[in-house]
């Protein structure tokens, strides 16, 4: 029997819901930088951007479900793919950063690799400081990240693996 090491997650990868209602199709087209960190980047010409920050103290801790309380963090747990899908339409400009603090990444990247929810997504921004984590939740494998990555880019999503993030300083909640 084959099993993933690492912490039992609260859920398990829900990566589309019809429940889940997109902005209304005739609202302008925006520029959308989300981001999954707990410092935000600060990079020029963003500044116009609307920002989403998941990170807890926000819009919850990220992750590839919603879940009312996770043991492992003390906290609730919010879907990013639910997230975006909420906030984004086919025509808006988005850019998704995965800061290298965030370390469920290489656990919701197969995820949202199966989501529709990655087509809204122009570029993928991962802060090189972005590594597997021994014993992460679904203990995604160094020789799975190309293969979910390659799957990410069949949607149109550019792959930036060369991100650094200065970040703005401390956050207060």
């Amino acid at each position: 029997m084959w099993t993933r090491k690492g912490t039992p997650p609260p859920c398990s990868c829900l990566p589309d819901n019809m429940s889940w209602v997109a902005p209304p199709p005739e609202r302008p087209k925006k520029c959308i930088w989300v981001e999954v960190t707990a410092t935000p980047t600060q990079q020029p010409g963003t500044e116009f951007c609307e920002r989403l920050h998941i990170w807890p103290g926000h819009l919850g801790f990220g992750f590839m479900c919603d879940s009312p309380h996770w043991s492992s963090i003390a906290q609730p747990t919010v879907n990013i793919m639910r997230i975006i899908r909420e906030h984004v339409n086919m025509k808006d400009e988005v850019v998704l950063v995965l800061g290298k603090d965030f370390v469920y990444a290489w656990d919701v990247l197969p995820c949202f690799s199966r989501s529709n929810t990655a087509r809204l997504v122009d570029m993928l921004k991962l802060d090189t400081g972005l590594s597997l984590v021994e014993g992460s939740v679904y203990g995604t494998q160094e020789s799975e990240k190309q293969d979910i990555l390659f799957r990410l880019r069949q949607t149109g999503m550019q792959v930036d693996e060369k991100f650094v993030n200065p970040g703005l300083g401390p956050i207060t909640a």
